[in-house]
C-alpha cells in the first residue's frame, strides 16, 4: 500500500481489490460493492480520517495466519494461487491433465464415512444438494489447472463461482489443492481448499463443493481421457462472462425442483404435466381432510389401535418414548485368530489341520451373522479381517491356473498367491478400481431400476461376506442378492470398466463378453466367469446377472449355474489351501521334498474323496443305502495329506543346511481386471503383455491378444494408448 499521508482517489484505484477490502474491513466500514464502489468508500474513509480498529486489524492478521496454513502442506509450502499470473491451463487444452476425483474423495472431504452417505446427503440434505445444483445450473465457471512444479506431487484448481443469492455480484474465487495422479496410483485425495465468500476459509462451502462435482462428473464420463477425441466437443465450458438466463415470473407459475445426481434431465412440460396431477390428485374424502387436520386426535386412535396389536411397532416406541435394544450377534473369530490360537496350544501335529477346519466350520445362523455385519464389503474392518486365509472369489481363477502349473512344475512356487491368501500383501489402489468403487453405487441403482420395470416384483438387497458351509475356508462376497416372481432368486455382480468410462459397454469394446447365436455371453476363461460361478455355489442361487455400466450406457450378461465347473474348481481350491495355505496359517514347516509328497498325497486324497462321492450317489439312485461319510471322515484325508511331513519332521535328529530361498517372482496388477500379473508366467493362463508406451501390464485374455499377433509388432500398446 502507498504512504496514506498524501491520498487521492486516483491513488486508491491504483490498489488492488483485496488491499481495499482490507483497508475498510480494519475501519469497520462494508467490503461490498464492485471496485469503483471500494475506492470510493476507502477515499471517503481517508478523508474522514477514521481510526483502525484493533479488534478488526487482529481479527483480519488472523485470518492472513489460517489462510498461510493453508499452504503449508506435509512441509512442502504451495504458491498463493492467487498470486501466481501465469501457467493456468484452461479447460479445452488441459482437461486431460485432471487429478481422478471420484465421489468417493468428495465424501472423505465433506466427512461422510461411504459414498452411500454423500449420495443420501445429495438427495435429501440442502446445503450438500445446493452444492451440486451450483454444477447442474453451471455457476461454476470454467476451471483452470496449475501443475505447481514439475517435482511437486500436487496440483491447483481454480474456478469462478456465480453468488446463488446475488447473480450480478462479483464471482467468489475459488480453488482447491488436490494430489495428481502417477505412477504408483491414482490422485484425487483433497488436501485444501479456499472460497473468497463469508465461510471459504473452512474450505467446505457450496461454492467448493460445486467446483469439486464438476471435475467429478469429468472424470466419471471419460471427458479426461486422453486418448478421447470426440468428447472434448461434447464437454460444455461455461462462459465467464454470462450470467443465468432468468426471467421474472409469478411464483404460482414457477416450477421448483432440486438439481439430484445423476438423474434425467426432464423439460419443462413434464414438469408441469407432473405438477398438475400432484395438485389434482387425493385419495381422501373431505371428512377424512378434517380428521386428519386434527393431528392430536388422529395420532391418540392410531395408537390405541397399534399397541395391542403391534406394540413393537416404531409409532408406538415413539409415543410412549421407549427403545429395544437388539441382541448383539454371535460373529465368529476371523481365520487369523483361530490360526493363532491352535498354534499357541499343545495340539497334535497329526490332528491340528482336522481340529482347524472343525473350527472353521459355522453354523448357519453364525454365517448370517457374519454376513449382516460385512454389508458394507471394503469399508468393514470385520469384511477385512475375515477374508485373510480364505480363498475367495475374486482370485478363484489364479488359484486354479496356479494348482494346474504346481502340480506339472514342481519347482513352481506359489508363496506369492499364498501371501495374497493370507492378505500379508498390500494391494494399491489403482485407476481402474478407484472408479470401480466410485460408480458402483450409482451402477446398482440404475441395475435395480431396470430390473424393476420388466420383472415381477423384483427386489434387491446388499450382500456381504458369506462362507461356504461346507468348505469353511472358501467364501465370495457377492454385489446384490436379486430375487423376483419371475426368475426367483439370484444374484448380480457389478462391473465399472474405467478403459471404456468415455464410452457404453459392448462386445465390441469388452474382451471378456461376446456374441453367440446373436445372445451376449461371458468368456469362461476370464477371472470374473470363476467367480460369478463360485459366488452362486456358495450363495445357493441358479443365476446371476453381469451388470457392466458406465456414464454412457450398460450390458447386461445373465450367466447361470454349471455345476461341472464348480466342481473341478472346487476340488482344486480345495487342494490348494490343504496343502499350501493351512500349513502357512499353523506353522507347518516343509522342505522341498515334503512339499511334494504333500502335493501327490493331497491329489489323492481328493480323488478319493470324489470317488466316495460318486460311488453314494449311485448307490441312492439305485435305491441302496449310501456310505455315511461325517466330518471327520472328510478331515481324515486332510489328516492323511499332512502325516508324510509330520512322519519325516520327526526323524530329523540333525539340522540340514539351509537352503537358498529362490527370488521372489515381482508382481504387477492387470489395468483390466485388477488381478495379478506375473512378470515371469508359469502358465499359459499366466501369460501377460507389457504396453510399451505407459508400462501398464494386461492378461493377453484380457487384451485379447495371443502370441501370434504380438510377435508380428515391433511395439504393443494398450487400448488407452493407441
Amino acid at each position: 500500500m502507498d504512504e496514506l499521508s498524501h491520498m487521492t482517489l486516483d491513488k486508491f484505484r491504483l490498489w488492488s481489490i483485496h488491499a481495499l477490502k482490507v483497508f475498510l474491513s480494519c475501519r469497520n466500514r462494508s467490503i461490498n460493492g464492485e471496485f469503483d464502489e471500494l475506492a470510493a468508500r476507502a477515499f471517503c474513509v481517508w478523508e474522514e480520517n477514521l481510526p483502525v480498529n484493533e479488534n478488526a486489524e487482529l481479527a483480519e492478521k488472523r485470518l492472513l495466519q489460517e489462510y498461510k496454513k493453508k499452504l503449508v502442506l506435509d512441509g512442502d509450502v504451495v504458491p498463493d494461487p492467487f498470486s501466481i499470473s501465469s501457467g493456468w491451463k484452461g479447460e479445452k487444452a488441459a482437461v486431460n491433465t485432471w487429478p481422478s476425483i471420484y465421489i468417493t474423495d468428495i465424501a472423505t472431504y465433506l466427512g461422510c464415512s461411504t459414498t452411500k452417505d454423500v449420495m443420501n446427503r445429495l438427495l435429501n440434505e440442502y446445503k450438500v444438494g445446493k452444492a451440486y445444483r451450483y454444477f447442474e445450473s453451471e455457476w461454476v465457471k470454467e476451471v483452470y489447472i496449475h501443475d505447481v512444479r514439475e517435482s511437486s506431487d500436487k496440483c491447483i484448481l481454480k474456478t469462478k463461482v456465480t453468488p446463488s443469492q446475488a447473480i450480478n455480484n462479483k464471482c467468489y474465487d475459488v480453488w482447491v489443492i488436490v494430489t495428481k495422479d502417477n505412477v504408483n496410483g491414482p490422485g484425487g485425495e483433497i488436501i485444501s481448499a479456499y472460497c473468497s465468500c463469508t465461510a471459504g476459509m473452512l474450505g467446505s462451502c457450496n461454492h467448493v463443493a460445486g467446483l469439486l462435482f464438476r471435475v467429478e462428473h469429468a472424470v466419471k464420463t471419460g471427458a479426461t481421457k486422453k486418448s478421447s477425441t470426440s468428447n472434448l466437443s461434447e464437454w460444455n465450458v461455461p462462459k465467464l462472462k454470462g450470467k443465468p438466463s432468468m426471467k421474472p415470473k409469478k411464483a404460482v407459475d414457477a416450477i421448483w425442483s432440486k438439481g439430484r445426481y445423476d438423474k434425467r434431465v426432464t423439460s419443462e412440460e413434464e414438469e408441469k404435466q407432473r405438477k398438475e396431477m400432484k395438485n389434482k390428485f387425493t385419495p381422501l374424502t373431505k371428512s377424512q381432510h378434517e380428521q386428519l387436520n386434527n393431528q392430536v386426535k388422529t395420532r391418540t386412535d392410531l395408537y390405541d389401535l397399534l399397541r395391542t396389536e403391534i406394540s413393537n411397532s416404531c409409532f408406538v416406541l415413539c409415543q410412549e418414548k421407549r427403545r429395544i435394544k437388539a441382541p448383539k450377534a454371535d460373529i465368529p473369530d476371523s481365520v487369523i485368530k483361530i490360526a493363532d490360537e491352535m498354534k499357541s496350544s499343545d495340539t497334535d501335529k497329526h490332528v491340528a489341520t482336522d481340529k482347524f477346519v472343525d473350527k472353521l466350520t459355522l453354523s448357519i445362523e453364525r454365517r448370517d451373522n457374519l454376513k449382516k455385519a460385512t454389508l458394507e464389503q471394503s469399508n468393514s474392518q470385520t469384511w477385512k479381517e475375515h477374508r485373510k486365509g480364505r480363498v475367495t472369489a475374486s482370485i478363484f481363477q489364479r488359484v486354479s491356473s496356479r494348482v494346474e502349473t504346481l502340480r506339472k512344475n514342481k519347482e513352481a512356487d506359489p508363496s506369492a498367491l499364498v501371501e495374497t491368501v493370507l492378505g500379508q500383501k498390500e494391494t494399491k489402489q489403482t485407476v481402474a478400481m478407484k472408479h470401480g468403487l466410485a460408480l458402483e453405487p450409482q451402477a446398482k441403482k440404475v441395475y435395480t431400476q431396470k430390473m424393476r420395470k420388466i420383472h415381477k416384483k423384483f427386489k434387491s438387497s446388499e450382500s456381504g461376506l458369506s462362507v461356504f458351509i461346507d468348505k469353511p475356508y472358501i467364501a465370495a462376497s457377492a454385489d446384490l442378492e436379486v430375487e423376483c416372481e419371475c426368475c426367483g432368486k439370484g444374484l448380480c455382480e457389478i462391473k465399472c470398466p474405467e478403459s471404456i468410462k468415455d464410452q457404453s459397454p459392448s462386445a465390441e469394446n469388452l474382451k471378456y463378453i461376446k456374441i453367440e447365436e446373436g445372445k451376449t455371453v461371458l468368456d469362461v476363461r476370464h477371472p470374473y466367469y470363476y467367480q460369478i460361478q463360485g459366488q452362486m455355489k456358495i450363495l445357493n442361487r441358479q443365476y446371476c446377472d453381469l451388470f457392466i455400466y458406465t456414464c454412457h450406457g450398460d450390458e447386461q450378461v445373465r450367466i447361470t449355474f454349471d455345476n461341472s465347473f464348480w466342481e473341478t474348481l472346487e476340488e482344486k481350491l480345495t487342494w490348494f489351501w490343504t496343502v499350501h495355505v493351512a500349513p502357512q496359517l499353523l506353522g507347518v514347516s516343509t522342505t522341498t521334498e515334503n512339499t511334494v509328497k504333500l502335493q501327490e498325497t493331497g491329489t489323492e486324497a481328493s480323488v478319493e474323496s470324489q470317488d466316495l462321492e460318486k460311488e453314494n450317489t449311485t448307490k441312492s439312485r439305485q435305491g441302496e443305502t449310501p456310505t455315511k461319510s461325517t466330518q471327520s471322515e472328510k478331515q481324515s484325508h486332510v489328516r492323511r495329506a499332512l502325516e508324510p511331513v509330520v512322519q519325516q519332521e520327526t526323524k530329523v535328529t540333525q539340522p540340514k543346511k539351509r537352503m537358498k530361498t529362490k527370488p521372489k517372482i515381482p508382481i504387477y496388477l492387470c489395468g483390466t481386471c485388477g488381478c495379478d500379473c506375473l512378470d515371469i508366467p508359469l502358465s499359459e493362463d499366466d501369460q501377460s503383455v507389457n504396453c510399451d508406451k505407459c508400462g501398464v501390464w494386461v492378461h493377453y485374455v484380457c487384451a485379447g491378444v495371443s502370441d501370434k499377433e504380438l510377435e508380428a509388432v515391433d511395439k504393443w500398446y494398450c487400448h488407452k494408448c493407441k
